[in-house]
């Protein structure tokens, strides 16, 4: 750890450290070529204010900066250990290990701001838009499309046997997104971390993916109700990017990218209190200025992945903006939005839409998925990832239920991407549960007037038991 005085600070000066305040919030990444901008920024500061740092954790060895736990390595957290921006880095009873001790975010959130936390905040605010504009020359080079048809990844016709059981997938789903949740912990401390980590969980699922290219989406459709939503979120968003960029026909490498720039792209939202993140209530203009942000926070926290492709930072801050020039940060329209960033648009929205929220019950899946062909129609969205969406779902997605046209409840256990409005589906029995001797039936071997899906309905009663058995 070295104090900085911000006066000695030049134009040209590459940051052999991340940059923190002595409150613990960090400002820059290591590596950052600091600007004329960012020096008079800088210089704002106190002289005492400013260290650099390997990890914030550093500053907490030499006592800068305090936290109300006194958890050590190895011994078992009291309590839930949550970080400054909403992100649950420790659950109570879970073992400490030594990259929660160099994690300034195990502090206790935060109450309201003080006088000092809205100047920090100012500051990172115009350090932020200055990162984001030394990018641009580099993002400028970047192309903003995607080859399709070289080398795309490969999709069989039909799923291997042996789709995973509900409870199998679902513990598969919520082992992965512990996984990421201390990704993100780390990010949120400051620590350099490999972009093999997140690419580890982004291959898994695209092997996935080519062994059940019509299951995949149930992936998707599995995320708990918990205050700490935003892990789940990213883990559902990268799932449906990677479907719908394997969908478009992307190479190996551009499906994995897109996969990425899925899971990472909601990473700012962290730096949001979980109280404006959650809440029920409107929010204030200052309350939406700073969920707007959140893609610019996403590029910087980024800048402490070793080896993470420049196009998944872009598609990070871009994944916001729409086809017609409504969304943020910057209003672009169609040809400079790249496709990795229209992909994840989708996904986000889809997620967000069906994931149940402290605040919202989640849409069925068939009304989300109706919104999106509505409002792709309008050019918010491009109706050509709308519709790959669908492909990867199915227009009546894998998990939910439907009337038949007999006026039976089924569950759907498939999807045929070809005939998106004709699931495989099982009937329900008696006691609306799904059992193994209740018969599956692919309405494509159907025709539409024999037999066919009427509407989407909500979970029958003895839903969960019907959820553990289809698949």
């Amino acid at each position: 750890m070295t104090p900085v005085d911000p006066m000695v600070l030049e134009p040209g000066f590459r940051l052999p450290c991340a940059l923190f305040t002595r409150q613990g919030v960090k400002l820059l990444s290591e590596g950052t070529l600091l600007t004329d901008e960012m020096v008079r920024t800088l210089r704002a500061a106190r002289q005492d204010d400013l260290y650099m740092a390997q990890s914030v954790g550093e500053l907490y060895e030499r006592r800068m900066v305090t936290s109300r736990t006194q958890e050590s390595v190895g011994s078992r957290a009291t309590e839930d250990l949550v970080t400054t921006g909403g992100v649950l880095a420790l659950q109570a009873g879970e073992e400490v290990e030594q990259h929660h001790a160099d994690a300034y975010e195990l502090g206790a959130f935060r109450g309201p701001e003080s006088r000092e936390d809205v100047r920090l905040r100012a500051g990172r605010v115009k350090l932020t838009d200055q990162v984001i504009m030394a990018k641009r020359g580099a993002w400028d080079r970047l192309s903003r499309t995607c080859a399709k048809g070289d080398s795309p990844l490969y999709l069989p016709d039909l799923d291997e046997p042996a789709w995973p059981e509900i409870d199998t997938l679902t513990k598969f789903r919520r082992d992965r997104v512990e996984a990421f949740r201390r990704i993100l912990a780390r990010l949120l401390a400051g620590l350099r971390t490999d972009a093999a980590a997140p690419l580890e969980l982004v291959d898994e699922l695209i092997e996935k993916l080519q062994c059940w290219p019509h299951r995949f989406g149930q992936l998707a459709l599995l995320a708990p109700r918990r205050a700490d939503y935003l892990p789940d979120h990213c883990y559902t968003t990268a799932v449906l990017s990677i479907g719908i960029a394997a969908r478009f026909g992307f190479s190996y490498s551009d499906v994995r990218a897109a996969g990425l720039a899925g899971l990472l792209a909601d990473a700012g939202m962290a730096l949001v209190p979980r109280d404006v993140r959650s809440t029920d209530r409107p929010l204030t203009e200052y309350e939406i200025s700073r969920v707007l942000r959140h893609t610019a926070y996403s590029v910087v926290l980024l800048d402490s992945f070793d080896g993470l492709p420049e196009a998944v930072r872009l598609a990070a801050y871009q994944h916001h903006e729409r086809e017609n020039g409504a969304g943020y940060p910057d209003g672009l329209k169609s040809p400079r939005i790249t496709d990795h960033a229209r992909i994840v648009a989708v996904a986000d929205a889809f997620a967000a839409a069906t994931e149940p929220r402290s605040y919202k019950p989640p849409k069925l899946p068939y009304n989300a998925i109706e919104e999106l062909i509505t409002v792709g129609a309008q050019r918010m969205y491009d109706r050509r990832v709308v519709r790959a969406l669908v492909e990867v779902v199915g227009l009546f997605p894998i998990g939910s239920f439907v009337k038949l046209s007999t006026g039976e409840p089924a569950v759907v256990v498939g999807a045929n991407p070809e005939q998106i409005d004709r699931p495989i589906v099982q009937k329900l029995g008696r006691d609306m549960n799904v059992s193994a001797g209740e018969q599956v039936i692919d309405l494509a071997d159907y025709k539409p007037w024999e037999l066919h899906v009427m509407r989407a309905i909500e979970a029958p009663r003895a839903a969960p038991q019907a959820r553990r058995r289809a698949g």
